[in-house]
Protein backbone atom coordinates (compact mmCIF):
# COMPACT_ATOMS: atom_id res chain seq x y z
CA UNK A 1 0.00 0.00 0.00
CA UNK A 2 3.00 2.30 -0.26
CA UNK A 3 2.67 5.32 -2.51
CA UNK A 4 3.94 4.77 -6.05
CA UNK A 5 4.18 8.53 -6.63
CA UNK A 6 4.24 10.53 -3.42
CA UNK A 7 1.80 13.43 -3.23
CA UNK A 8 2.07 16.70 -1.32
CA UNK A 9 -0.10 19.64 -0.35
CA UNK A 10 1.64 22.67 -1.85
CA UNK A 11 -1.04 25.32 -1.32
CA UNK A 12 -3.40 26.01 1.59
CA UNK A 13 -6.10 28.69 1.74
CA UNK A 14 -8.82 29.47 4.28
CA UNK A 15 -11.18 32.39 4.65
CA UNK A 16 -11.41 34.39 7.89
CA UNK A 17 -14.11 32.47 9.72
CA UNK A 18 -14.64 35.02 12.51
CA UNK A 19 -15.20 37.89 10.09
CA UNK A 20 -17.72 35.86 8.13
CA UNK A 21 -19.54 34.78 11.29
CA UNK A 22 -19.86 38.37 12.49
CA UNK A 23 -22.18 39.29 9.63
CA UNK A 24 -24.66 37.06 7.88
CA UNK A 25 -25.14 37.83 4.21
CA UNK A 26 -28.06 36.21 2.33
CA UNK A 27 -26.29 37.04 -0.94
CA UNK A 28 -23.17 35.12 0.06
CA UNK A 29 -22.69 31.90 -1.89
CA UNK A 30 -20.49 28.82 -1.83
CA UNK A 31 -18.78 29.72 -5.08
CA UNK A 32 -17.45 33.04 -3.82
CA UNK A 33 -16.14 31.60 -0.56
CA UNK A 34 -14.51 28.65 -2.30
CA UNK A 35 -12.98 31.00 -4.88
CA UNK A 36 -11.57 33.23 -2.13
CA UNK A 37 -9.94 30.23 -0.47
CA UNK A 38 -8.67 28.94 -3.82
CA UNK A 39 -7.00 32.28 -4.59
CA UNK A 40 -5.17 32.08 -1.26
CA UNK A 41 -4.13 28.46 -1.84
CA UNK A 42 -2.92 29.22 -5.35
CA UNK A 43 -0.87 32.19 -4.11
CA UNK A 44 0.53 30.00 -1.33
CA UNK A 45 1.68 27.44 -3.89
CA UNK A 46 3.21 30.00 -6.26
CA UNK A 47 1.72 28.14 -9.21
CA UNK A 48 0.02 29.66 -12.21
CA UNK A 49 -3.66 28.80 -12.44
CA UNK A 50 -3.02 27.21 -15.83
CA UNK A 51 -1.06 24.46 -14.07
CA UNK A 52 -4.20 23.18 -12.31
CA UNK A 53 -5.64 20.31 -14.34
CA UNK A 54 -7.94 18.72 -11.77
CA UNK A 55 -10.73 20.10 -9.60
CA UNK A 56 -12.61 18.42 -6.74
CA UNK A 57 -15.54 20.40 -5.31
CA UNK A 58 -17.21 19.83 -1.96
CA UNK A 59 -20.48 21.39 -0.83
CA UNK A 60 -20.59 23.24 -4.16
CA UNK A 61 -23.88 23.05 -6.10
CA UNK A 62 -22.25 22.66 -9.53
CA UNK A 63 -18.70 21.69 -10.43
CA UNK A 64 -19.31 23.10 -13.90
CA UNK A 65 -20.25 26.50 -12.48
CA UNK A 66 -17.33 26.36 -10.04
CA UNK A 67 -14.83 25.66 -12.82
CA UNK A 68 -16.29 28.50 -14.86
CA UNK A 69 -16.21 30.80 -11.82
CA UNK A 70 -12.52 30.03 -11.36
CA UNK A 71 -11.75 30.46 -15.05
CA UNK A 72 -10.69 26.84 -15.53
CA UNK A 73 -12.95 25.40 -18.25
CA UNK A 74 -10.45 22.86 -19.58
CA UNK A 75 -9.55 20.25 -16.97
CA UNK A 76 -8.39 16.66 -17.16
CA UNK A 77 -10.53 15.75 -14.17
CA UNK A 78 -13.45 17.32 -12.33
CA UNK A 79 -16.03 16.02 -9.89
CA UNK A 80 -18.08 16.90 -6.80
CA UNK A 81 -18.50 15.27 -3.42
CA UNK A 82 -21.52 15.59 -1.16
CA UNK A 83 -21.81 18.05 1.73
CA UNK A 84 -20.69 15.76 4.55
CA UNK A 85 -17.76 15.93 6.94
CA UNK A 86 -16.62 12.45 6.04
CA UNK A 87 -15.74 13.81 2.59
CA UNK A 88 -12.61 15.64 3.81
CA UNK A 89 -10.40 12.56 3.98
CA UNK A 90 -12.02 11.21 0.81
CA UNK A 91 -11.25 14.39 -1.12
CA UNK A 92 -7.57 14.13 -0.17
CA UNK A 93 -7.60 10.42 -0.99
CA UNK A 94 -9.18 10.94 -4.40
CA UNK A 95 -6.69 13.65 -5.32
CA UNK A 96 -3.84 11.45 -4.13
CA UNK A 97 -5.01 8.47 -6.18
CA UNK A 98 -5.63 10.56 -9.29
CA UNK A 99 -2.13 12.04 -9.17
CA UNK A 100 -0.57 8.64 -8.47
CA UNK A 101 -2.44 7.17 -11.44
CA UNK A 102 -1.43 10.01 -13.76
CA UNK A 103 -5.03 11.05 -14.34
CA UNK A 104 -4.11 14.62 -13.32
CA UNK A 105 -0.90 16.35 -12.30
CA UNK A 106 -2.00 19.19 -10.03
CA UNK A 107 -5.41 19.16 -8.33
CA UNK A 108 -7.32 21.86 -6.51
CA UNK A 109 -9.74 20.85 -3.77
CA UNK A 110 -12.27 23.59 -3.03
CA UNK A 111 -14.87 23.70 -0.28
CA UNK A 112 -17.53 26.36 0.28
CA UNK A 113 -20.06 26.59 3.11
CA UNK A 114 -22.78 29.20 3.71
CA UNK A 115 -24.42 27.33 6.57
CA UNK A 116 -24.80 30.35 8.84
CA UNK A 117 -26.09 32.78 6.22
CA UNK A 118 -28.48 30.11 4.96
CA UNK A 119 -29.68 29.43 8.54
CA UNK A 120 -28.74 25.76 8.31
CA UNK A 121 -29.34 23.57 11.33
CA UNK A 122 -28.56 20.00 12.28
CA UNK A 123 -31.69 18.79 13.98
CA UNK A 124 -34.63 20.50 15.62
CA UNK A 125 -38.06 20.13 14.08
CA UNK A 126 -39.74 16.86 13.15
CA UNK A 127 -39.07 16.61 9.42
CA UNK A 128 -39.70 13.28 7.74
CA UNK A 129 -38.40 14.65 4.42
CA UNK A 130 -34.86 14.75 5.80
CA UNK A 131 -34.86 12.01 8.42
CA UNK A 132 -36.46 8.66 9.15
CA UNK A 133 -39.89 9.16 10.76
CA UNK A 134 -39.24 6.60 13.51
CA UNK A 135 -36.04 8.45 14.46
CA UNK A 136 -37.73 11.83 14.38
CA UNK A 137 -40.64 10.81 16.62
CA UNK A 138 -38.10 9.67 19.19
CA UNK A 139 -36.21 12.95 19.09
CA UNK A 140 -33.31 11.68 16.97
CA UNK A 141 -33.41 14.58 14.54
CA UNK A 142 -29.69 15.17 14.17
CA UNK A 143 -26.34 13.38 14.26
CA UNK A 144 -25.86 15.06 17.65
CA UNK A 145 -28.75 13.08 19.10
CA UNK A 146 -27.22 9.84 17.86
CA UNK A 147 -23.84 10.81 19.31
CA UNK A 148 -25.56 11.57 22.61
CA UNK A 149 -26.83 8.00 22.59
CA UNK A 150 -23.35 6.69 21.77
CA UNK A 151 -21.93 8.65 24.69
CA UNK A 152 -24.63 7.30 27.01
CA UNK A 153 -23.57 3.79 26.02
CA UNK A 154 -19.91 4.63 26.66
CA UNK A 155 -20.81 6.08 30.07
CA UNK A 156 -22.80 2.99 30.99
CA UNK A 157 -20.06 0.58 29.94
CA UNK A 158 -16.99 2.44 31.18
CA UNK A 159 -18.13 5.05 33.67
CA UNK A 160 -17.17 7.98 31.45
CA UNK A 161 -18.55 11.29 32.74
CA UNK A 162 -19.47 14.50 30.98
CA UNK A 163 -16.39 16.08 32.56
CA UNK A 164 -14.47 14.39 29.75
CA UNK A 165 -16.61 16.16 27.14
CA UNK A 166 -16.09 19.43 28.97
CA UNK A 167 -12.32 19.00 28.82
CA UNK A 168 -12.49 18.56 25.05
CA UNK A 169 -14.58 21.73 24.67
CA UNK A 170 -12.24 23.66 27.00
CA UNK A 171 -9.19 22.44 25.08
CA UNK A 172 -10.69 23.61 21.79
CA UNK A 173 -11.54 27.02 23.20
CA UNK A 174 -8.10 27.41 24.78
CA UNK A 175 -6.51 26.81 21.39
CA UNK A 176 -8.95 29.16 19.68
CA UNK A 177 -7.84 32.05 21.90
CA UNK A 178 -4.59 32.00 19.90
CA UNK A 179 -6.32 31.84 16.50
CA UNK A 180 -7.37 35.23 15.07
CA UNK A 181 -9.69 33.52 12.57
CA UNK A 182 -11.59 31.48 15.18
CA UNK A 183 -15.19 32.46 15.82
CA UNK A 184 -15.23 31.93 19.58
CA UNK A 185 -12.07 33.05 21.41
CA UNK A 186 -13.24 33.67 24.97
CA UNK A 187 -11.85 31.03 27.37
CA UNK A 188 -14.34 28.75 29.08
CA UNK A 189 -14.19 26.81 32.35
CA UNK A 190 -15.70 23.53 33.38
CA UNK A 191 -18.36 25.52 35.25
CA UNK A 192 -19.16 27.37 32.01
CA UNK A 193 -19.47 24.06 30.23
CA UNK A 194 -21.75 22.54 32.87
CA UNK A 195 -23.94 25.65 32.88
CA UNK A 196 -24.58 25.48 29.13
CA UNK A 197 -28.08 24.27 28.18
CA UNK A 198 -28.67 20.73 27.02
CA UNK A 199 -29.34 20.20 23.33
CA UNK A 200 -29.64 16.41 23.32
CA UNK A 201 -28.94 15.31 26.89
CA UNK A 202 -26.24 14.69 27.98
CA UNK A 203 -24.78 16.87 25.20
CA UNK A 204 -24.78 20.59 25.87
CA UNK A 205 -24.48 23.56 23.57
CA UNK A 206 -20.68 23.59 23.97
CA UNK A 207 -20.50 19.99 22.71
CA UNK A 208 -21.88 20.99 19.32
CA UNK A 209 -20.09 22.13 16.19
CA UNK A 210 -20.35 25.78 15.26
CA UNK A 211 -22.28 26.33 12.03
CA UNK A 212 -20.76 29.18 10.05
CA UNK A 213 -19.72 30.37 6.60
CA UNK A 214 -16.33 29.81 5.08
CA UNK A 215 -14.12 28.42 2.38
CA UNK A 216 -11.11 26.10 2.38
CA UNK A 217 -8.90 25.10 -0.52
CA UNK A 218 -5.83 22.98 -1.18
CA UNK A 219 -3.49 22.52 -4.11
CA UNK A 220 -1.94 19.05 -4.39
CA UNK A 221 0.70 17.74 -6.76
CA UNK A 222 3.37 15.06 -6.99
CA UNK A 223 6.46 15.15 -4.79
CA UNK A 224 8.62 15.73 -7.85
CA UNK A 225 6.68 18.81 -8.94
CA UNK A 226 6.43 20.09 -5.37
CA UNK A 227 10.14 20.51 -4.77
CA UNK A 228 10.64 23.85 -6.52
CA UNK A 229 7.46 25.64 -5.51
CA UNK A 230 7.00 28.67 -3.28
CA UNK A 231 6.02 27.04 0.00
CA UNK A 232 7.24 23.95 1.80
CA UNK A 233 5.43 20.87 0.49
CA UNK A 234 3.52 18.87 3.09
CA UNK A 235 3.71 15.22 2.16
CA UNK A 236 0.67 13.00 2.61
CA UNK A 237 0.86 9.41 3.78
CA UNK A 238 -1.39 6.86 2.11
CA UNK A 239 -4.94 7.89 2.98
CA UNK A 240 -6.87 4.99 4.49
CA UNK A 241 -10.66 4.81 4.63
CA UNK A 242 -13.28 2.22 5.51
CA UNK A 243 -17.00 2.22 6.18
CA UNK A 244 -19.54 1.32 8.83
CA UNK A 245 -22.75 2.19 7.04
CA UNK A 246 -26.43 1.97 7.92
CA UNK A 247 -29.61 3.97 7.41
CA UNK A 248 -28.75 6.02 10.50
CA UNK A 249 -25.76 7.80 12.05
CA UNK A 250 -25.13 4.83 14.31
CA UNK A 251 -22.67 2.02 14.76
CA UNK A 252 -22.98 -1.02 16.98
CA UNK A 253 -19.65 -0.28 18.65
CA UNK A 254 -19.39 3.48 18.13
CA UNK A 255 -17.32 3.01 14.93
CA UNK A 256 -14.57 1.45 17.06
CA UNK A 257 -13.95 -1.58 14.81
CA UNK A 258 -13.88 0.56 11.68
CA UNK A 259 -11.36 2.96 13.27
CA UNK A 260 -9.25 0.01 14.39
CA UNK A 261 -9.16 -1.30 10.80
CA UNK A 262 -8.05 2.08 9.49
CA UNK A 263 -5.43 2.45 12.23
CA UNK A 264 -4.01 -1.00 11.51
CA UNK A 265 -3.84 -0.42 7.76
CA UNK A 266 -2.29 2.99 8.29
CA UNK A 267 0.35 1.50 10.60
CA UNK A 268 1.15 -1.23 8.07
CA UNK A 269 1.52 1.35 5.32
CA UNK A 270 3.64 3.82 7.30
CA UNK A 271 5.15 2.14 10.35
CA UNK A 272 3.92 5.05 12.46
CA UNK A 273 2.31 4.49 15.86
CA UNK A 274 0.24 6.80 18.04
CA UNK A 275 3.17 7.94 20.20
CA UNK A 276 5.04 9.26 17.15
CA UNK A 277 2.50 11.98 16.36
CA UNK A 278 2.97 15.64 17.42
CA UNK A 279 -0.31 17.13 16.18
CA UNK A 280 -3.77 15.55 16.33
CA UNK A 281 -6.52 16.98 14.17
CA UNK A 282 -9.59 15.04 15.26
CA UNK A 283 -12.91 15.50 13.50
CA UNK A 284 -15.20 16.86 16.21
CA UNK A 285 -18.66 17.61 14.93
CA UNK A 286 -19.64 16.71 18.52
CA UNK A 287 -17.25 16.29 21.45
CA UNK A 288 -17.99 12.57 22.06
CA UNK A 289 -16.45 11.86 18.66
CA UNK A 290 -13.06 12.92 20.03
CA UNK A 291 -13.28 10.34 22.83
CA UNK A 292 -14.37 7.60 20.43
CA UNK A 293 -11.61 8.55 17.97
CA UNK A 294 -8.85 8.43 20.57
CA UNK A 295 -9.85 4.89 21.48
CA UNK A 296 -10.52 3.71 17.96
CA UNK A 297 -7.20 4.98 16.62
CA UNK A 298 -5.19 3.53 19.49
CA UNK A 299 -4.26 6.57 21.54
CA UNK A 300 -5.72 4.89 24.59
CA UNK A 301 -7.42 1.55 25.35
CA UNK A 302 -11.12 1.06 24.84
CA UNK A 303 -13.06 2.74 27.64
CA UNK A 304 -10.18 4.94 28.80
CA UNK A 305 -10.64 8.09 26.73
CA UNK A 306 -12.04 9.94 29.75
CA UNK A 307 -8.85 9.29 31.68
CA UNK A 308 -6.75 10.20 28.62
CA UNK A 309 -8.26 13.65 28.19
CA UNK A 310 -8.01 14.28 31.94
CA UNK A 311 -4.29 13.53 31.80
CA UNK A 312 -3.42 15.12 28.47
CA UNK A 313 -5.82 18.07 28.04
CA UNK A 314 -5.48 19.80 31.39
CA UNK A 315 -4.34 23.36 32.12
CA UNK A 316 -0.93 22.48 30.66
CA UNK A 317 -1.94 20.13 27.84
CA UNK A 318 0.55 17.42 26.94
CA UNK A 319 -0.81 16.93 23.45
CA UNK A 320 -1.69 19.44 20.74
CA UNK A 321 -5.21 18.41 19.77
CA UNK A 322 -7.29 20.54 17.38
CA UNK A 323 -4.78 23.35 17.68
CA UNK A 324 -6.89 25.92 15.81
CA UNK A 325 -9.95 25.48 18.03
CA UNK A 326 -11.69 22.66 16.21
CA UNK A 327 -15.27 22.57 15.08
CA UNK A 328 -16.64 23.83 18.39
CA UNK A 329 -14.60 27.06 18.51
CA UNK A 330 -12.91 27.83 15.19
CA UNK A 331 -15.95 26.85 13.15
CA UNK A 332 -17.47 23.89 11.38
CA UNK A 333 -15.74 23.46 8.05
CA UNK A 334 -16.44 19.70 8.09
CA UNK A 335 -12.85 18.60 8.55
CA UNK A 336 -11.28 20.73 5.84
CA UNK A 337 -10.04 23.49 8.15
CA UNK A 338 -8.60 20.83 10.48
CA UNK A 339 -6.50 19.52 7.60
CA UNK A 340 -5.41 23.06 6.73
CA UNK A 341 -4.34 23.56 10.35
CA UNK A 342 -2.39 20.30 10.29
CA UNK A 343 -0.49 21.44 7.20
CA UNK A 344 0.30 24.82 8.76
CA UNK A 345 1.51 23.24 11.98
CA UNK A 346 3.86 20.96 10.06
CA UNK A 347 5.17 23.91 8.05
CA UNK A 348 5.66 25.89 11.25
CA UNK A 349 3.39 28.72 10.09
CA UNK A 350 0.57 28.50 12.67
CA UNK A 351 1.51 31.70 14.50
CA UNK A 352 0.97 31.98 18.24
CA UNK A 353 -0.59 28.51 18.43
CA UNK A 354 2.38 26.81 16.74
CA UNK A 355 3.60 23.66 18.48
CA UNK A 356 7.39 23.87 18.65
CA UNK A 357 9.16 21.13 16.74
CA UNK A 358 6.03 19.62 15.22
CA UNK A 359 7.07 17.08 12.61
CA UNK A 360 4.12 14.75 12.18
CA UNK A 361 0.38 15.42 12.17
CA UNK A 362 -2.53 13.02 11.95
CA UNK A 363 -5.99 13.79 10.67
CA UNK A 364 -8.69 11.36 11.75
CA UNK A 365 -12.41 11.28 11.08
CA UNK A 366 -14.74 8.90 12.89
CA UNK A 367 -18.03 8.65 11.02
CA UNK A 368 -19.89 6.21 8.76
CA UNK A 369 -16.85 6.63 6.50
CA UNK A 370 -13.79 6.52 8.73
CA UNK A 371 -10.64 8.09 7.29
CA UNK A 372 -7.15 9.03 8.41
CA UNK A 373 -3.71 10.03 7.15
CA UNK A 374 -0.47 11.65 8.27
CA UNK A 375 1.22 14.87 7.18
CA UNK A 376 4.97 15.50 7.25
CA UNK A 377 7.62 17.78 5.76
CA UNK A 378 9.72 14.68 5.21
CA UNK A 379 9.04 12.68 2.07
CA UNK A 380 8.96 9.46 4.07
CA UNK A 381 6.38 7.43 2.10
CA UNK A 382 8.02 7.13 -1.32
Amino acid sequence: MMNRKNVAIVGVGTTHFADLYAKRDPARDEYGLAADAFALALADSGLEKSKIDGLICIRIPSYSAMASYLGMPHLRFVNSLEAAGRMAALAIQYAQLLIEAGAAETIAIVYGNVGRSASASYGGAFNTKSINAYDAMNGLTSPGAFLAAHFQRHAALYGTTTDALGRVAINNRRNATLNPAAVFREPITLDDYMSAPFIAEPLRRLDYCLINDGGVAFVLTSAERAQDLKSDPVFISPVVTTTDLSFRYVSEDGFYSAAQRVAQQLHCATGIKAGDVDILQVYDNFTPVVLLSLEGFGYCPLGEAGAWVAENLGDLPKVSLNSSGGHTSEGYMQGFALIAEGARQIRGTAGDRQKAGAQLAQYMCLSPIVGSFYLSLENRWS
